[in-house]
């Protein structure tokens, strides 16, 4: 009995020093975003930009201090995928690749936003507070109190209240059909139909009020 309590004893001094060394192997790994690999600490991000390929599948990765577990099918290598944010023009396309692919290594923080430096069109930051101007703009322009006549937003002033300039869905002849969404909860979204770059209505989701409006 004694020499079993005493093997459990050991056992357990040994997974705590075996996690205490991961921990202190990872404070001192001096890379933004990297992995360690029995002994050593490897830089992803110089991975992520070679040739060189992990020999086997990784089944822990300690990335920016926290430990993943690669056994779940939830989660990807960035390591198979080359792909920079220098191949992409706007953040959207950088952020919709991302999302598709599981591109981790172009998001550089690990905060879920891709290639934060590049031009954002469709994705940006959507608030309630944005929602509420919006409405109330819209209300105040198209009242003929206000003007004597409905003054409609006009595609340029939407974009400027919405603080990013929005994708274009579609457009034919003079409508145009456009959205914006949120990079942190992209199922917050607003859509417009302009006519002639006038905003003829437009909705909203994600939001508290996910009224329509004309």
């Amino acid at each position: 009995m004694k020499s079993i309590r005493l093997l459990l004893v050991t056992v357990v001094f040994l997974s705590i020093d075996l996690w205490l060394y991961k921990v202190t192997l990872a404070q001192e790994c001096p890379y933004d975003s990297y992995a360690i690999i029995g002994n050593n600490c490897i830089d992803l991000n110089a991975l992520a930009g070679s040739s060189k390929r992990p020999t086997k599948r990784l089944q822990n990765r300690v990335q920016n201090g926290r430990e993943l577990d690669f056994s779940s099918n939830t989660t990807n290598l960035a390591l198979e995928d080359d792909t920079s944010c220098s191949e992409f023009n706007y953040q959207d396309e950088a952020q919709d690749y991302l999302l598709k692919y599981r591109a981790y290594q172009l998001d550089y923080d690990a905060n879920g936003i891709a290639c934060e430096h590049l031009i954002f069109r469709k994705y940006g930051y959507l608030s309630e507070e944005d929602w509420r101007v919006l409405k109330e703009e819209n209300f105040y322009r198209n009242d003929p109190r206000s003007f004597g006549h409905e003054n409609p937003l006009t595609l340029s002033e939407v974009q400027s209240i919405l603080g990013f300039s929005g994708k274009s869905k579609q457009a034919s002849g003079r409508t145009s059909k456009w959205i914006w969404i949120d990079i942190v909860n992209p199922k917050r979204q607003i859509e417009a139909n302009f006519v002639d770059s006038l905003m003829t209505e437009f909705k909203g989701r994600g939001f508290k009020d996910k009224s329509h409006y004309r």
